[in-house]
């Protein structure tokens, strides 16, 4: 149940993930890049799980240590050396040539995923919060703000290495999933929630959302402060660590969540059926003689959330183009250089109706894509009956 939490929210609302399917071209390349992404999902019991085993028996001294004092001496943390069972296997088993391939590799996945992961942070934090702090920020200044922002994740990222070597007991998956639990339920629940009940409201989903993540930080900092004991010595940890498993934990916060969004979306008042439409299960598809209506508040949303209007932004790049670089001061080109923006380069906006596409599926690639949707659940099925 635990791992369902964390698997719905992470490949159907984690930014990570999403901000590929927004980027196909069409629904139907959104779908086939999802079910794609699923029989690659395969993969990981024989490419992950099984390597990791053979490390473990043919290293038992190093990738299975136990005594403290040889794992710090063998991978620098007394915690445990799982970590580094797949490196273990690449660099004494393989030859030089495949060997520097698969290091080339494995840093290609390693920069891939943090390039992901920092676009995907600045991304929220430009867009959803900095234009509700400056609704009048030019396209510039969003560029520079997202830029600096993920120097800023660099550095927390630096600084939080010494807590993941010692939290799960030094084993980094573990330690992933585990934080993945305190967090993912709330939004798993606000997700799910607000499309299938349309009685949820904004206050609902916002305090299911901070009660859910207040239980998580709670967990973490007692997962942080009270770490996992050596092999050997007595459990001092408070029961709330070590006696509930953070899966475990994962269902309780989800239930409180939930919990908290019905009551809340139950005690506050309904939103209006024009916002919903077309947003939940049970409007999809819903066609009304109010269309132009909603669209027109559509509309007027969006302009209330657009930075500045097209006429004051194309103002402000003409005077920035005009404006010799020479000009400017040190410390503003330096700036400039950095984000890798030239005032000099005119700046054209795309027009809103380029960027509109259309959710129209050609049947012959639709009735495809279902096939192997079908075709990839069974066998995920399948799978989990054999080994479960």
């Amino acid at each position: 149940m635990g791992i369902m939490v964390i698997g719905i929210w992470y490949w159907c609302t984690d930014q990570v993930i999403v901000q590929r399917a927004l980027a196909a071209k069409n629904v139907t390349h959104a779908k086939a890049g999802t079910i794609l992404a699923g029989y690659l999902k395969l993969l990981p019991m024989y490419l992950i799980i099984i390597p990791g085993m053979i490390s473990r028996v043919l290293f038992p001294d190093e990738v299975a240590c136990v005594d403290p004092e040889v794992c710090k001496e063998v991978c620098g943390t007394e915690v445990g050396c799982s970590n580094i069972a797949y490196s273990k296997l690449v660099l004494e088993l393989m030859p030089i040539g495949v060997r520097g391939l698969m290091v080339a590799v494995m840093m290609a996945a390693l920069m891939s995923s943090l390039t992901s992961i920092f676009n995907s942070g600045s991304t929220i934090f430009t867009m959803d919060i900095w234009r509700r702090i400056r609704r009048h920020a030019t396209n510039t200044e969003l560029m520079i703000v997202g830029r600096v922002f993920i120097v800023v994740l660099l550095a927390i990222s630096i600084l939080w290495i010494p807590i993941v070597q010692s939290s799960q007991s030094g084993q980094l998956f573990i330690y992933i999933q585990s934080l993945q639990s305190y967090f993912a339920p709330p939004i798993f629940i606000c997700f799910v929630m607000g499309v299938a009940w349309r009685r949820v409201n904004e206050k609902g989903a916002f305090w299911g959302l901070v009660c859910g993540c207040a239980m998580g930080v709670t967990r973490m900092i007692l997962d942080i402060i009270y770490p996992a004991p050596p092999c050997g010595e007595p459990e001092t940890r408070p029961p709330i660590v070590y006696k509930v498993h953070y899966l475990y934990y994962n269902c309780m916060v989800a239930v409180v969540s939930c919990v908290v969004t019905t009551v809340i979306s139950l005690l506050t008042e309904e939103p209006p059926a024009e916002r919903v439409i077309g947003t939940t299960y049970s409007t999809r598809g819903y066609t009304s003689s109010s269309k132009e209506e909603i669209r027109e508040d559509n509309r007027d949303d969006a302009e209330e959330m657009t930075p500045m209007n097209v006429k004051d932004v194309k103002e402000v790049i003409d005077d920035i183009s005009d404006t010799p670089e020479k000009s400017l001061p040190k410390w503003r080109q330096g700036i400039y250089w950095f984000c890798g923006y030239n005032p000099a380069e005119r700046q054209s906006l795309p027009d809103s109706d380029e960027m509109i596409r259309s959710i129209a599926e050609k049947p012959r690639w639709r009735k495809f894509v279902l096939i192997n949707m079908i075709l990839v659940t069974g066998v995920a099925f399948f799978l989990m009956g054999l080994y479960w």
